[in-house]
């Protein structure tokens, strides 16, 4: 019998950001660039997004054709797509299969081309572990299913293992998160495995301005992660990648690009690769806040 060790081959990393239409980006991410094709334009950082703007409203399929589009000749880049918020968000949520048949209709291009690396459903901190909650995320993922899920908690009281188990057995990803840990009821980081791929999302650490009435999105997601605090994620995703087929892995901590700089770092750290250097813009923004 041979004694030979068989190294088990990682699940493949994606690593991206949430969202690319930002007003901010155009005197960083974008100076000096002539270019119209956002998503080809960053596909040299980077091999995924996140589709943000669905989360605001849906689209129509010509628009999601326009973006396959601008990647035709990259294989191995995929998107994410953020459900709708009014099955998330809405003060008295409620399923409609109408609503949701059109936010179907908007990923139906990513879905036939081969394209769509999940739908991401996103809860806010208040969203806790109740019954009815329980039942209505029940009803929700049943009627998306057999569309590839992760879904986004904030709210501690769903690190409950009955739900693990629930997730499970449908094949739905427990997205593990970075965010600011404002007090003991917001869920830390975690490296959970509850399907065949999964799901990392970061948020940043603006600890003071996350639940601030005061504060707008700026300057909640306006946060640049330093080596040290990337340092153990690189850990976590490496282990994540150990049990699953591919892991995602979303920088929403998207204020002037700085998403954008996490993502390239964190690529490249992941995959042991070598990428293009960042725009000299967002170097600068690096070298002045590491």
């Amino acid at each position: 019998m041979s004694t030979e060790r068989v190294e088990k081959r990682l699940g493949q990393c994606y690593v991206g950001v949430s969202g690319w239409a930002y007003e901010d980006w155009n005197d960083t991410v974008y100076a000096g660039s002539k270019q119209r094709n956002a998503i080809r334009y960053l596909a040299q950082w980077i091999n995924a997004i996140e589709v943000n703007v669905t989360f605001y409203r849906p689209v129509s399929p010509n628009t999601v054709r326009r973006w396959i589009s601008q990647i035709e000749d990259i294989p191995d880049f995929l998107f994410t797509v953020k459900l709708w918020s009014r099955f998330t968000h809405s003060k008295d949520i409620q399923l409609d299969n109408e609503e949701l048949s059109v936010f179907i209709d908007t990923i139906e291009p990513l879905i036939l081309s081969g394209r769509l690396g999940c739908v991401l459903i996103q809860f806010p901190h208040r969203f806790h572990r109740t019954i009815k909650n329980r039942k209505y995320l029940a009803q929700l993922t049943e009627s998306l299913l057999p569309i590839p899920l992760a879904i986004e908690f904030r709210h501690k009281s769903w690190m409950d293992p009955n739900l693990f188990d629930s997730l499970k057995v449908r094949n739905i990803a427990f997205c593990n998160i970075d965010q600011p840990i404002v007090d003991s009821s917001c869920i830390p980081p975690t490296e959970i495995v509850t399907a065949d791929f999964s799901y990392v999302r970061f948020h940043g650490r603006n600890k003071e301005n996350w639940f601030s009435n005061e504060s707008n999105r700026d300057e909640r997601y306006n946060y640049l992660y330093s080596e040290k605090e990337l340092g153990p994620w690189v850990q976590r995703i490496s282990n994540i990648r150990q049990r699953v087929s591919k892991v995602f892995v979303m920088m929403n901590n998207h204020y002037k690009g700085k998403g954008l700089i996490n993502a390239w770092d964190l690529r490249r750290k992941l995959n042991g690769i070598e990428l293009p250097p960042l725009p000299s813009f967002l170097l600068r923004i690096l070298s002045g806040e590491r």
